[in-house]
């Protein structure tokens, strides 16, 4: 499986922050988290970026193509960006530490949630503390967020693309 950056790159980043204990694991361990940590980047923040995959085959959510910031800047076809590399690396340095730390989490407390706006109401499932994954990893949040799009808020008028009555009630 493939991985963001490479072993050295990754090397590079924890010796910035004073992780001796990341150098100290073999290079095998180093690669088994830092693919766990590109999957867990992919799996929970893939549905918020957009452009497409440069190809059908393609194992890992980037490159893309037509990619932009948040704000609307272009990101080359060809470019993963630095922050998405670093995310995984965060995200292999809390595996290296707690191992399964990233899987997910499956006993926790889904609960159906309803809002009511005027004479509407909408039901969704949620995680009960709100997060998609029932986990919040600050430091690789902050590496990803100038490339996650906004997040926006269905309407009325929105029902028709969403299935009709599939989500409104």
């Amino acid at each position: 499986m493939s991985i963001y950056g490479t072993v050295e790159e990754a090397d590079k980043y924890h010796a910035a922050r004073g992780r001796a204990d990341w150098a100290g694991l073999s290079e095998e361990q180093k690669h088994q988290t830092l693919i766990s940590g590109a999957v867990y980047v992919d799996g929970e923040y893939v549905a918020r970026i957009n452009g497409q995959l440069s190809s059908y085959e393609q194992e890992r959510a980037w490159p893309r193509v037509g990619a932009t910031t948040c704000d609307g800047v272009a990101i080359p076809d060809d470019v993963t960006p630095q922050g998405w590399r670093e995310a995984s690396f965060e995200a292999a340095y809390l595996e290296s530490k707690t191992p399964g730390i990233l899987a997910p989490n499956e006993d926790r407390s889904v609960v159906l949630t309803e809002k009511t706006i005027g004479p509407m109401t909408k039901k969704f499932k949620a995680v009960s503390d709100g997060s998609s994954s029932g986990k919040y990893f600050g430091a690789i949040e902050q590496a990803v967020a100038r490339f996650l799009q906004p997040e926006t808020t269905a309407t009325a008028d929105d029902s028709a693309h969403y299935g009709g009555s599939a989500f409104w009630v």
